[in-house]
C-alpha cells in the first residue's frame, strides 16, 4: 500500500485497484464454472455415445441370435422345388442355396402360412421338416424331425407315415 493519504486522488486509486481485483476474481470464478459446464457437457455426451453404443450391440446380438424365432413345421414335397441358377457375374446373396423351396407350413398352435426357404441339396420326399423362421430375416435354418415329434395341432394336418 503505497498510498500516500487518504486523499480523493489516493482514494480513487484504492477503488480502481480493488475493483480490477474483483473483477480478476469475478473473472476467475466465471471461468471455473465454465470450465465445469464444459466437464458436465463433455461427461453427458460421452455417456450418450456409451449407452448409444451398448444398445447398437444389444440389438446386433438380438438380430443375430434366435432369440423371438417361431418354429413352423411342413412336410417336404419336392413338387414344389425350384433350382436357383448362378448367374455368371451376379453376386448369390443366398450363398450356395441353389435349391428354393415354397411349402405350407404350420406353426405350434396349427396355424398355416406359405414359407420360402433355401437349401443346398435336394431334401428328401415326405420328410418333416422344423422351420425356425424369425421376422425380417426370414428362415435361419431348418432341421429334420420325425412325425412324434411334431405338435398335436401339427399332426391333424398330416397322416402318419406308415413306417412309424
Amino acid at each position: 500500500d503505497d498510498y500516500c493519504c487518504f486523499c480523493i486522488h489516493c482514494k480513487r486509486k484504492r477503488a480502481s485497484q480493488g475493483s480490477k481485483k474483483a473483477q480478476k476474481n469475478n473473472n476467475q470464478k466465471r471461468l471455473v464454472r465454465e470450465d465445469i459446464g464444459m466437464k458436465r457437457k463433455l461427461t453427458i455426451g460421452i455417456a450418450a455415445v456409451v449407452i448409444l453404443i451398448v444398445g447398437f450391440i444389444g440389438f446386433c446380438m438380438w438380430f443375430l441370435s434366435g432369440t423371438g424365432s417361431t418354429y413352423y413345421y411342413s412336410q417336404i414335397d419336392n413338387s414344389k422345388i425350384e433350382q436357383t441358377e448362378s448367374k455368371s457375374g451376379v453376386i448369390n446373396f443366398s450363398g450356395s442355396m441353389d435349391y428354393s423351396y415354397t411349402l405350407f407350413s404350420y406353426d405350434e398352435n396349427g396355424k398355416g402360412k406359405d414359407i420360402t426357404f433355401g437349401t443346398s441339396k435336394e431334401l428328401k420326399e415326405g420328410a418333416f421338416i422344423r422351420l425356425t423362421v424369425r421376422p425380417i430375416r426370414g428362415v435361419l435354418e431348418w432341421k429334420e424331425v420325425q412325425y412324434d415329434e411334431l405338435p398335436a395341432a401339427v399332426q391333424s394336418n398330416y397322416t402318419a407315415p406308415a413306417n412309424e
